[in-house]
């Protein structure tokens, strides 16, 4: 459904203003039924962001995902493990465009300090890839 309401959005940003720049995403989240909390450190919750990068490759467009925000309500080893879990795959995806870094608390509170942890993890992530994809966006328009 996400993916249909994306693609509406793009119809009429180009209906509207021919060749303006779109940037593909959607947010996606995972509910815990016990507590109706969306748990933003569930595995899937990475998984569907990547597949929402691969599927923005697909189209050749940019993406963008809310992935900076961890469930962890203070700055520990589990927002940083989070943080990395969460990023990694969306970088080996082709995500170019992550929001909500430093978020803790599942984004009810940021910290400097978790935006500094975020950027490292970043940057650990663009070693591995070995390219940049948080801040190459390849704009396509044909």
């Amino acid at each position: 459904m996400e993916n249909a309401e994306a693609l509406s959005a793009l119809v009429l940003s180009q209906a509207v203003r021919p060749g303006a720049s779109f940037v593909y995403g959607a947010v996606c989240s995972i509910m815990d039924l016990r507590t109706a909390f969306a748990s933003l450190a569930a595995p899937e919750f990475p998984l569907l962001f990547s597949v929402k990068a691969q599927m923005a490759r697909f189209l050749q467009l940019p993406s963008y995902s809310g992935i900076g925000s961890v469930d962890s309500p203070r700055l520990d080893v589990q927002a940083g493990l989070e943080a990395m879990l969460k990023y990694l795959p969306c970088g080996v995806s082709g995500l170019n465009l992550s929001v909500s870094a430093g978020g803790l608390a599942a984004a009810q509170a940021y910290s400097l300090e978790k935006l500094v942890i975020d950027h490292d993890v970043l940057e650990t992530c663009e070693r591995i890839n070995g390219e940049s994809p948080w801040t190459t966006i390849r704009w396509r328009w044909s």
